[in-house]
Parts: structure tokens; C-alpha cells; sequence
């Protein structure tokens, strides 16, 4: 009986170096999914089990015992379980092979030069509520898009946070980074958004913004000219000089004014109404510039004063006005 139980250890410990093995195999090779791990022929060593099976048929030769019967069926059961794996080695491997070649037949033919830049927002714009939504453009053949978040005027840079844009895919022209202090990625202050793309041939290109963010008055002044101001023929177009808090994002002008003289037998304009957006101004822009001529359509000869309203409107959706009245006389 010694013998024969030495022989069932025997097995068992055999039994379980397959186990290991088989283990092995599964880590190594079914549950790996990076796709540059060198394939390996999944195996377990045969001449294992053809030995197991060999003290097998002598332990049933010696006295046919069911408990070795049993240890047979186990073994048989393994090899069955090898094969299986091998099988979905195979097919794991083919899948790999598959996706290699389909990303080579979609590699981006592109012969321009490589560039990133970013659309909005502009450089130097200010902000009062978030998040703050970043887009831009890339040559096609970018890989993928980084974006660091550095401290104004730090030195050397303190860098708040770095971040691979996990939407942006090989061959797309356009991205978008949003901003959150939810996200860590925006602070109180001013802030540079450096965001660097690399490209499939090795190359890499970079951009930067700066923007500002937290609690802004909302504002809007007319710094020139002053109310009731005068002016003639040689003085035009009259120009309107102002000032607004950086997290402006547009300004409407409207111009009206009526000129009760103006009578059907004289050739004269009898009233405007003019909406117009500053075409120039850019969300950051702290100063504008309007213009003012009979040509265009925003001024008449009056008695009466040109009326001008500047709307003012700002990132968190509200407005600000200011208004200013001028007279047009031309000739005195």
C-alpha cells in the first residue's frame, strides 16, 4: 500500500504542475490584451502527461483501483481543458493579427504639414462660470493630443495638470478639452493651456492659450466722445471708444434717431434703427471701437441728438448697457 500511495502523490503533484501551467497559459495569453506581447505557442509539457499516464496503467495493472480510474478521468479531463485553451490562444492571436492589419490599411495618407491649433476660446478671455469648453484643429495623422495646465507667472512652471484627451482618435481634425474645478483642470486666476500633439512620424507640435478665471464685474463704459457732442461733415465717421470686463463675449450697437424736418418734398432720411455686432471684437478684448456715417446707415442729420446703446454681453449669459447721444450737423 506504500507503494501505491506514494504512486497517488505522484500524481497528484503532477496534476497540479499542470494546473500551474495551464494557469500560466491563461495570464499570459488569454488574458492579455496588448496587442505587442510577442505570441507563444501554448503548451504543456506532453511528456508529463504521457508519464502520469504510464503510472496510471501500472497502478491499474498492479490492483485496478477506482480511486487511480478516478485520477485517469481527471487527466483526460485536463488534456481536454488544454486544448480548449490552445484553441482560444489561436483565436486570441488571429483577433490580434486582424486588428494589426486593419490599423495599417487605415493609416492616414497625408502629405501636408503637421499643425495643431487651437478655435476657441480666444487668447486672453475671461471667465466666470464653467465649465470652459476648448475646441480646435489637427493635421489628420495626429495620434494622440496632451494637455498641460501651468500657473501664470511661475517660475519654474508650476504645472496644475496634465491630461491625454481620451475621445480624440488617430485620424480625427478637430478635439475639444473642457475645463472644470471639478476636474482639477481650472483654478481662480490666470491659467496657460499648453496642449502638444504628436504625429504618426514622430514628430510633435504645440499651442497655448491663456485664459483667466473666477468672480468678474460684469461692466460696460463709453470713454469717448461725451454726451451731446457736436460734430460735422469733416469729422467723420465718428468713433466711439469703450471699455468692458474681459469675460465679454460680444457687443450689439443699436443706433436710432429721427429728424422731425425731414418732410416728403426734401431729400432727407427721416429715421434709422441699426443693430449691429462688433465684428473686431474678441471674447478677452477689455476695449472696442465703433463707427458711425451717414453711409452706413447709422447716422442722419438731426435737431436731434444720434442715440447709441452698447450692449455688452457676458459668458455667464447676462448684459450690461450704456448709452450715448451725439449731434450730427453738417455744416456749421
Amino acid at each position: 500500500m506504500s507503494k501505491e500511495k506514494n504512486l497517488k502523490n505522484l500524481v497528484w503533484i503532477l496534476i497540479v504542475i499542470i494546473l500551474l501551467t495551464v494557469s500560466f497559459i491563461v495570464y499570459d495569453k488569454v488574458l492579455s490584451v496588448d496587442k505587442d506581447i510577442t505570441p507563444l505557442e501554448p503548451e504543456v509539457d506532453t511528456e508529463v502527461i504521457e508519464e502520469l499516464e504510464e503510472k496510471v496503467e501500472e497502478a491499474k495493472d498492479d490492483d485496478g483501483d477506482d480511486d487511480v480510474k478516478e485520477l485517469e478521468e481527471k487527466i483526460e479531463d485536463l488534456e481536454e481543458k488544454v486544448e480548449d485553451l490552445e484553441d482560444e490562444v489561436e483565436e486570441k492571436e488571429e483577433t490580434i493579427e486582424d486588428n494589426e492589419e486593419s490599423i495599417n490599411e487605415e493609416a492616414v495618407v497625408y502629405s501636408g504639414e503637421n499643425f495643431i491649433k487651437v478655435i476657441s476660446p480666444n487668447d486672453g478671455a475671461g471667465f466666470s462660470t464653467e465649465p470652459v469648453e476648448f475646441t480646435g484643429e489637427v493635421s489628420p495623422n495626429t495620434d494622440k493630443i496632451v494637455v498641460t495646465v501651468v500657473a501664470e507667472g511661475t517660475s519654474p512652471p508650476a504645472v496644475k495638470d496634465v491630461y491625454q484627451l481620451q475621445n480624440f482618435n488617430y485620424g480625427d481634425e478637430s478635439f475639444v478639452y473642457r475645463a472644470s474645478t471639478e476636474w482639477d483642470n481650472l483654478f481662480n486666476g490666470g491659467y496657460i493651456y499648453q496642449f502638444e500633439a504628436y504625429f504618426d512620424d514622430g514628430g510633435k507640435e504645440s499651442t497655448e492659450i491663456y485664459i483667466s478665471y473666477g468672480v468678474m464685474e460684469n461692466y460696460i463704459t463709453v470713454d469717448s466722445p461725451v454726451d451731446g457732442k457736436k460734430f460735422n461733415i469733416n469729422e467723420l465717421p465718428i468713433e466711439f471708444t469703450g471699455s468692458v470686463s474681459k469675460n465679454t463675449t460680444k457687443i450689439v450697437v443699436t443706433a436710432t434717431a429721427t429728424n422731425p424736418k425731414c418732410v416728403p418734398d426734401v431729400v432727407c432720411t427721416a429715421s434709422i434703427n441699426d443693430v449691429y455686432t462688433l465684428k473686431d471684437f474678441k471674447h478677452g478684448d477689455t476695449s472696442f471701437i465703433y463707427r458711425a456715417k451717414t453711409e452706413w446707415g447709422n447716422l442722419i442729420e438731426s435737431p436731434e441728438k444720434n442715440h447709441y446703446t452698447f450692449t455688452a454681453h457676458f459668458d455667464d449669459g447676462s448684459t450690461e448697457t450704456v448709452s450715448i447721444g451725439v449731434n450730427f450737423f453738417p455744416y456749421f
